[in-house]
């Protein structure tokens, strides 16, 4: 489906283009985030626990999902690797959107909904993953008894 140019127009009329320098931090982890940020250029390195989880790059990418959805605390540390543009939305001005912007507001929440999916299937692999590699160990136990 994709943003139609009236979207695009009234995301850029609500947000506003951040550039962050490499090393920044742009979400903290378990703090409190009330943006959802569109990476423009650039990229981000996304940390759990200090540890490096992935990385990506522009494009358009979304990211803040998480708490934009759920309400609660950040579960990873975002940090600009190279210097990046972001197109920054703060929440609130997403729920001042009224009717008249229900097509924006609805490939909004498609993005969102179409980001955690992708996190979900892959969770489920890991997990998958994770179930066999202690299958094959417990097995590797009972054969040394």
């Amino acid at each position: 489906m994709g943003y139609c140019f009236e979207d695009k127009k009234k995301l850029a009329q609500i947000s506003k283009f951040v550039t962050y320098e490499a090393g920044e931090t742009i979400i903290e982890q378990d703090s409190i985030n009330l943006t959802l940020y569109f990476l423009i250029k650039g990229r981000v390195d996304v940390n759990i626990e200090g540890e490096k989880l992935t990385s990506f790059r522009g494009g358009g990418r979304l990211f803040g999902e998480m708490s934009f959805v759920n309400h609660t605390t950040t579960s990873a540390q975002v940090v600009a690797s190279t210097k990046v543009i972001m197109l920054e939305v703060k929440i609130d001005e997403i729920n001042k959107l009224d009717e008249s912007h229900d097509r924006l507001l609805k490939e909004l929440y498609r993005s969102v909904g179409e980001i955690l999916a992708q996190k979900l299937v892959a969770t489920n692999e890991m997990a998958k993953a994770l179930m066999h590699k202690n299958e094959t160990d417990s097995e590797e136990d009972l054969s040394e008894l």
